[in-house]
């Protein structure tokens, strides 16, 4: 599971020597939010996600895995932040987690194609 949203959340989380308190923070949550989501008990919405990628300054793809080494935010594609803003408008269950996979397999698509 080293590829997990929860794993990659952590590490990256430690990796800029921040607290989930001071995290939460930056994303407007509390943070029994992020213990939340770094357990693996409850998994963050879309908008969640773009602002936890923007707050670790990482690529929404590869928070959600689908990426090699963290990148910071500048270095990485501005269609999956831009993708996922327009789509964060999916409310309904089930929404979000199809979206996550299809950015995921729109991110392999473009990545195997650009090499």
């Amino acid at each position: 599971m080293a590829n997990s949203l929860k794993t990659r959340l952590y590490r990256r989380r430690q990796e800029l020597g921040l607290t989930q308190r001071s995290l939460a923070k930056r994303i407007g949550r509390g943070p029994t939010t992020i213990s939340s989501y770094e357990s693996g008990y409850r998994e963050p919405s879309l908008d969640t996600i773009i602002r936890l990628a923007k707050a670790l300054n990482c690529s929404v793809d590869w928070l959600l895995g689908v990426d090699g080494p963290a990148k910071e935010l500048k270095k990485s594609p501005a269609w999956t932040a831009a993708v996922l803003e327009e789509m964060s408008v999916l409310r309904k269950p089930g929404d979000q987690k199809t979206m996550k996979m299809m950015v995921k397999a729109l991110a392999k698509v473009l990545t195997s194609s650009s090499k």
